[in-house]
């Protein structure tokens, strides 16, 4: 109960318009990237926590557990449905300096 607390104390629209507001933050990141495909949907369709990209020639298995020993992240492969791709979740207790880190680790590997 006291997880339950504390996300009502912080109320929970608060948390999915932080949630939105770094998934925004890291959309606008890749988007600088040229290789970088964002296959998450808009700001209407899209989950305010997730965010699902390819990267032109990285193989999304093998980068991920690089990239997750270089930036101490935690991110997901997403080869499904077609796809060659990493899919980065993020939460309300998460920074956007830790989101440069990725986006810098991420041009590092590739």
């Amino acid at each position: 109960t006291a997880m339950l607390d504390f996300v009502n104390a912080i109320g929970l629209e608060h948390v999915e318009e932080r949630c939105r507001y770094l998934s925004t933050y890291l959309k606008s990141q890749l988007s600088e990237l040229t290789a970088v495909t964002i296959l998450s949907g808009s700001l209407e369709t899209s989950c305010p926590g997730s965010t699902i990209f390819e990267f032109s020639g990285l193989d999304a298995v093998a980068a991920v557990p690089m990239m997750e020993q270089q930036g101490r992240v935690h991110i997901d492969e997403h080869q499904r449905d077609g796809h060659n791709a990493i899919r980065v979740s993020t939460h309300f207790y998460n920074t956007t300096a830790e989101i440069d880190r990725l986006v810098e680790v991420l041009g590092s590997v590739a």
